[in-house]
């Protein structure tokens, strides 16, 4: 550790196990802890999970004595983009699966921006709308949207990596 500290990075004195990358990272001699095209997998999943708990908590935290099944809308699409995220951790799958991925994450937050448009400018009007479920709606807006930004950026990168192994070889 101390030999990667000080940019002496040896892969003969300190190997890694299979599952780390070993190449050095752009902030500098440190190897990355998830491979290159694993990263996106693992975030999908992360933001997969936020937004099945999203679902959950809206469900059964609602006041009523009878919670709308709409509150689990956020947990469909959660449950929707782990299936996608997993099925990334395989290599030949990874692009088909972060593909259906960034399709899902657009609807959810089309849909999700649509509503709560709709949801605001009620409230604006006459403030009868169940905040809680604005909240909630905004909420997956927000991270499907993010989700969305984030897979773009990754794909720009990916054909960036190519185009430039391409000129390279």
């Amino acid at each position: 550790m101390l030999l990667c500290l000080q940019g002496g990075y040896n892969t003969a004195s300190w190997m890694p196990p299979a599952s780390i990358d070993s190449q050095t990272s752009e902030a500098g001699p440190f190897p990355r802890i998830f491979p290159k095209g694993d990263r996106m997998a693992k975030i999908t999943i992360a933001f997969s999970s936020i937004l099945i708990l999203l679902g959950l908590a809206s469900y059964f935290g609602a006041s009523a004595a009878n919670p709308s099944v709409t509150a689990l809308i956020p947990t469909a699409f959660g449950v929707a983009l782990l299936g996608c995220g997993l099925a990334a951790l395989r290599p030949s799958w990874r692009k088909h699966a972060m593909h259906a991925a960034v399709s899902i994450s657009l609807l959810g937050a089309l849909a999700a921006s649509g509503r709560g448009l709709s949801s605001l400018a009620k409230l604006a009007a006459d403030g009868d709308v169940n905040t809680a479920a604005l909240a909630a709606i905004l909420l997956m807006a927000v991270i499907c949207w993010g989700l969305v930004a984030m897979c773009i950026a990754s794909f720009i990168a990916a054909r960036r990596r190519q185009a430039a192994d391409s000129n390279g070889s």
